[in-house]
Parts: C-alpha cells; structure tokens; sequence
C-alpha cells in the first residue's frame, strides 16, 4: 500500500494543520496487514505534477497498481475487477488503463462485464508500468502529434476544436491538471481503456473546497455505486466502442454540440423532414 500526499499549500488558511491531520489519521486506519510506504511531501507541488509523481513513485517498485485519490469512493468489488483484468491484460500493449467508472447512465447496456473505450476516466483506476512509462506530465511530444492525433480521433470539426483547445491549454499551462496528460499519453501510443459495465467508483469530494470539482449539482456528482458481477465476461475483440464512445462525449465531455445537433434533429422532425428514432 502506497499512500502519498503532496505538501499543503501555504496560502491557504489551516491547511498546514488540515493536511497533517489527514495524514495521521491514514497512518492510523491502516489496521491490516500490508508492507505500507508513505511519502509525504513536505512542499506543495501541485495538481499538475502531484499525481504523476505518486504513480512514478508506485512504479519504482512495481509492474502494475490501482491508483485512488483521496475524494474516490470505491464499490469493494472494484478490487478484484482490476486484479483480474491487471492479470489479462498484462501482456497487451494496447489496454493501457482500466476504469473504475461508467458514464452511460444506464443508456447503453452490453453483453460483456466491460467495454473498451477511446477515453481513459480516471476517478478510481488501474494500469502498468509499461503502459504508464508514456506518461509525460509537460506533454513534450505535443507540438509534433497535435494535428495527426486530433484529426485521427474524431472526424467531427467541432469536436477536433474542442480537443485542440484543452489540449493546447495543458500544453502551455493555463489547464493545471494531470489528468489530460495521461489521456494524451493513450492517444499517442493508439492505446485503449478498459470501462466497467456498471459504475465502481463514486467521487464524494464535490463542494466549495475542491480544486476541480466544485458543482454539487454536477451529475457525476451523485452516481450510485454498483455490485461488479464475477466471474467477468470478455469482449471478444480490443476494439473501442463507437456507441458508448460517442455517447459519453455527447453528454460529458461536451454536452453543447450535441444539444445543439439535438435541436436541429427537432426542428427537422417538425417540419416532417427527419424522423428521429
């Protein structure tokens, strides 16, 4: 067990007291047997390079691992659903990550304990050494893969500009985060996610006082957790799917388009032009 914590930020009041009492407070609830290691950062160094470094810190000393944040609710049954595909998957350089979480809302089912997926959720998640060596937290390789990348992902303009504009925000920092950097790291490398049928992680750290997460009327905010089903059923294949892809982006990543498509789908239906289904 690895428990890591970055160093509390100075401008912020009571911080300093707050983050030493989380810690003693982890040292203390660990009340089962395991080889525990703790590093605990002194100086803050943010969001950007905080979660990177635990994970480069994990894998120092391992081949896989599961990663959760301190606001990241697991189901118990998200355990052995990554302890099983961790050891599936171990050899195949395509799977790069495995999901805790779902975002289909019950819309699109499948026959399968999973699915694969062009985008790697990562509130609650797995991956491997080898896979996570890819990860570059200032995103280096940007400028040379921006338009093959985005133009190989969607071929929907409005989606390319959408990528294009948080990508080349993480890239010069104006987006601190660590997250995007991970996803880039997928893409590059034409990797794939593993994603749960049924929601595995909730995230409880909504409110005033997160750093990205402040709407506590968000609809993330608020998902049940579920019971994963064992033993698992696989895919047949490693091949994204486009329903459940195209989904997600439509009613997570980025809702308006698809509002707006939406609206133009009514009104065509309206003057008799189009039937939606």
């Amino acid at each position: 067990l690895y428990l890591f914590s970055d160093g509390p930020r100075k401008h912020i009041e009571d911080e300093v007291q707050q983050v030493q009492l989380v810690r003693e407070w982890l040292q203390r609830n660990v009340d089962w047997p395991c080889d525990l290691q703790i590093n605990f950062l002194k100086e803050n160094i943010g969001t950007r390079y905080a979660i990177g470094a635990a994970v480069n810190w994990m894998f120092e000393q391992e081949e896989q691992g599961i990663v959760l944040e301190h606001d990241c609710l697991p189901h118990p049954s998200f355990f052995p659903f990554c302890h099983d595909l961790l050891a599936k998957y171990k050899e195949e350089e395509k799977v790069m990550h495995i999901s805790g979480n779902n975002y289909l809302f019950g819309r699109i089912s499948h026959d399968t304990s999973y699915y694969f997926s062009q985008h790697n959720i990562s509130w609650g998640w797995a991956t491997w050494k080898r896979a996570w060596q890819y990860y570059d937290a200032d995103m280096k390789a940007y400028p040379m893969e921006r338009e093959g990348l985005i133009k190989r992902l969607s071929n929907n303009k409005r989606i390319r500009k959408y990528w294009y504009n948080i990508l080349d925000r993480v890239y010069s920092g104006d987006i601190q985060t660590w997250d995007f950097q991970w996803t880039f790291a997928m893409w590059q490398k034409r990797g794939v996610a593993i994603v749960p049928e049924n929601n595995l992680v909730a995230n409880i750290g909504y409110g005033a006082k997160a750093i990205h997460t402040a709407n506590q009327k968000d609809k993330l905010a608020k998902l049940p957790l579920n019971e994963m089903k064992f033993p698992l059923k696989h895919p047949n294949q490693i091949v994204s799917d486009t329903l459940s892809d195209d989904y997600y982006i439509g009613n997570i990543i980025y809702p308006v388009f698809f509002l707006r498509l939406r609206f133009v789908q009514q009104f065509l239906q309206g003057i008799g032009f189009y039937k939606m289904k």
